[in-house]
């Protein structure tokens, strides 16, 4: 979505607030991927896991973090059954 002049001022403000955050998002998620690459690098070589190996285990857990804390949220609810999958 991109501003355009014949939006009201109001709109405009939304417009410009929402692409600010998308770009905000989008400098942390590439900074955060960089440092958390670097950090699996290093623990690899302390582990003495290897790369591969650690790689797989230590990003498998972090990519899956998202529904392991949606389902332990709604089993504390007690909405266990609302979970997607």
């Amino acid at each position: 979505m991109s501003c355009r002049p014949a939006d009201s001022v109001f709109a405009r403000k939304q417009c410009l607030r929402s692409e600010s955050v998308s770009v905000g998002g989008a400098a942390l998620t590439i900074g955060l991927g960089v440092r958390l690459s670097r950090s699996g690098d290093e623990l690899a070589d302390r582990t003495g896991l290897g790369e591969a190996v650690f790689g797989s285990i230590f990003f498998g857990g972090i990519i899956s973090l998202s529904g392991i804390v949606m389902t332990a949220t709604a089993a504390g609810k007690g909405q266990a059954s609302s979970v997607p999958f």
